[in-house]
């Protein structure tokens, strides 16, 4: 009987053993299976922050590079719009191309024209790349080649005077600065050319003052039958001026380092990489100035007034695109006292005139003009 009852208990001990295990696998079972389904689920919730962040981030840099590209739009049109007289951007083009540092360059490109006497005269493309990375934003700006571009580093000589031409043959208009003696040789005097030119000609021209003067007396210079186009505005600082007065045979023997009063002077503008390199003379495609006709060869309304338009511009892209400071020391070296650029503060040292040679015969006489530069020449029909 004993043994019967051993082997029940024994029995019913296995059952209970059994019954355990069961319990306990089906519990390591369940405890393992939600292990599995919290991994999963956390994972799942990982990926999907890192995806968000992934749109996010993308999203982020492609409104960072939109921006920038729309600043620096802003930026090239402004300085389109006070350079080049009678010349304006036609078709644009434009595409992206990988670059270097987890970057992307753009290349635009757009045709330029100018307007003579409402005859339009072809120019030539001009190409800017921008480069937008996380380390920098630069642009380079690549323009039809001419013949000494920036007048630097040029030797000029009794055969060539200040004549410039770009590719396409057309004569560069050049300008020359009031205060400045040419000891080399004299201002350019291309009304004196009018006589061999005839009338079925139109032209532009390039006027250099004797002194500068304001807006105000400007407006009234010229005979009603002339059409003035452009006012080339002084927007050198009164150290660049020091510079300038300096002879330009003393400024190439000086040595800069530690000759030069002038050497931490923090107004030079970026285009220049050192004081010696100041032009002398400002050809069409450095100098800056008030445009009095639009893209169509229409004059500026009084109510548009190009003078405000001007100011205005210059503000916009400072302000837009403030990796590049040419605006900004251009803005600066012409503002008053106040540091507010206002249409007083603006001093003329030249201007641009069209018409034919029997019109621009009443400019020869002028006791305000010191020297004349032709520039594109086109026939009337």
């Amino acid at each position: 009987m004993k043994k019967v009852t051993d082997r029940n208990e024994k029995n019913i001990e296995e059952i209970f053993d059994n019954f355990k295990n069961k319990k306990l696998e089906r519990v390591v079972k369940r405890a393992r299976w939600q292990t599995i389904l919290r991994n999963i689920l956390i994972s799942f919730l990982v990926f999907c922050v890192l995806c968000v962040l992934c749109v996010a981030a993308w999203v982020s840099i492609s409104i960072y590079k939109s921006r920038q590209q729309v600043a620096l739009h802003q930026y090239m049109y402004a300085i389109d719009s006070i350079s080049f007289p009678n010349k304006y951007a036609g078709i644009y083009t434009e595409k992206s191309v990988p670059a270097f540092s987890m970057g992307q360059k753009i290349k635009t490109g757009y045709t330029t024209y100018k307007i003579i006497e409402g005859k339009i005269v072809y120019t030539g493309n001009v190409e800017w790349e921008s480069t937008f990375s996380f380390r920098n934003s630069s642009v380079l700006i690549m323009r039809p080649s001419i013949m000494d571009y920036n007048f630097i580093d040029y030797y000029i000589t009794e055969n060539y005077g200040y004549r410039r031409y770009n590719e396409f043959g057309h004569r560069v208009m050049v300008f020359f600065y009031p205060f400045l003696t040419y000891e080399t040789i004299q201002p350019l005097n291309d009304l004196s050319l009018l006589d061999d030119i005839g009338n079925e000609k139109y032209m532009e021209m390039a006027l250099s003052f004797d002194r500068e003067y304001t807006i105000d007396e400007v407006e009234k210079m010229f005979p009603g039958s002339t059409t003035v186009t452009w006012y080339w505005v002084d927007d050198l600082s009164k150290n660049e001026k020091k510079v300038l007065e300096i002879p330009a045979a003393e400024r190439e023997k000086m040595s800069w380092e530690t000759e030069s009063p002038y050497i931490d002077m923090p107004d030079v503008r970026s285009e220049f990489s050192r004081y010696r390199d100041i032009p002398e003379v400002r050809s069409e495609y450095t100098a800056y100035g008030v445009k009095l006709y639009d893209s169509n060869g229409n004059k500026i309304s009084d109510f548009t007034n190009p003078v405000t338009l001007f100011i205005n511009l210059i503000e916009a892209g400072r302000d837009a695109y403030k990796h590049e400071s040419v605006l900004d020391n251009i803005y600066k070296n012409m503002a008053g006292d106040d540091g507010k650029l206002t249409k007083d503060d603006i001093r003329v040292l030249g201007a641009v005139v069209t018409g034919n040679a029997e019109s621009l015969k009443s400019l020869r006489d002028l006791p305000f003009i010191r020297a004349s530069s032709l520039g594109v020449i086109t026939d009337k029909y």
